[in-house]
């Protein structure tokens, strides 16, 4: 069993794109980034599509409304905006990491939207050199102020939360968002019996 970075989390939220579910099959994938088998280190499989990416959001809400099941759900349109982005950072030293983590920002030394091929303590990046701090991976709210530090973002993402709740209306009770949810990790190719409790691109800023 392999697992995957995005499936439960965010990233990219308390963490994306896009967690730590399970696959059987990846042993197999010969798409597997190729990494060297050090003690301890991670070692990353596929690269996974990122339910939480705001494209694959708004697949998943087409997707929705293309089978009628939104019939009985009044959505405002701008709820399916981008709410985080899916990020990286490359400190230069541990003053700029400490910075970081003082935002409160929970920080991973791996990509997420990644399956692990296997577990080990820690990733680096083989672009970085060993003695410098590789790549963190986190997700951060679209109004997060960056601190001088470098950075790329890699996708915007829609990661729902209860406070999205108040722009729904439902005559039946129904979840959208959880529909939306699990509409997207269906699309994505994501679901498996973990989703929910093992997502780290979701629980990230949750």
């Amino acid at each position: 069993m392999k697992r995957n970075s995005i499936c439960a989390c965010v990233v990219l939220v308390s963490s994306l794109l896009f967690q730590n579910c399970q696959k059987e099959d990846m042993a197999q994938n010969t798409h597997s980034v190729q990494q060297e088998n050090s003690e301890g280190k991670i070692i990353l499989g596929k690269k996974l599509e990122n339910p939480y990416s705001l494209e694959n959001m708004k697949k998943a809400y087409e997707s929705l409304q293309s089978k009628d099941q939104l019939k009985s759900v009044t959505v405002d349109e701008e709820v399916i905006e981008p709410t985080h982005f899916y990020v990286r950072f490359l400190p230069e030293d541990s003053l700029q990491l400490h910075k970081l983590r003082s935002d409160s920002l929970e920080l991973f030394d791996y990509p997420l939207d990644y399956a692990i091929e296997q577990e080990g303590y820690y990733y680096h990046d083989s672009s970085i050199p060993e003695d410098q701090i590789t790549w963190q991976y986190t997700a951060v709210p679209v109004q997060y102020e960056f601190p001088n530090v470098k950075y790329e973002i890699i996708e915007p993402c829609f990661i729902p939360d209860d406070s999205l709740e108040t722009k729904l209306k439902s005559t039946t009770g129904i979840d959208f968002l959880a529909m939306l949810e699990y509409e997207s990790y269906r699309l994505t190719d994501n679901l498996d019996e973990e989703y929910v409790q093992d997502n780290e691109l979701k629980s990230i800023q949750r």
